[in-house]
């Protein structure tokens, strides 16, 4: 099945805003979003969040290889789950 006209632009706007996003989180529409972690979710939810200057995805869980929880970078698959220290988080966009 070949994809519209359209559904590739939404693709390729999304893929452009992800990519501006990774190399500089402080601009764009997504900038005055950025909260502080003490509001950030605890229920395992996974958002974006800063970490070591990076834009990661982050959630508060246990980790792969010791009962500790706290938030835990996510993006890596589930047997590496690793402790992080983020310091500003956002939900992450919803797809279209």
């Amino acid at each position: 099945m070949e994809k519209t006209g359209t559904e590739q632009q939404i693709k390729a706007e999304i893929s452009a805003h992800y990519a501006a996003l990774m190399s500089d989180p402080s601009k764009g529409w997504w900038a005055s979003r950025w909260q502080t972690m003490d509001n950030a979710p605890k229920d395992g939810r996974r958002f974006l969040a800063i970490v070591d200057g990076k834009v990661r995805v982050v959630a508060w869980c246990k980790t792969s290889h010791v009962p500790i929880y706290g938030f835990n970078l996510v993006d890596q698959g589930v047997e590496d789950r690793e402790i992080c220290e983020p310091t500003l988080w956002i939900n992450q966009p919803t797809p279209p």
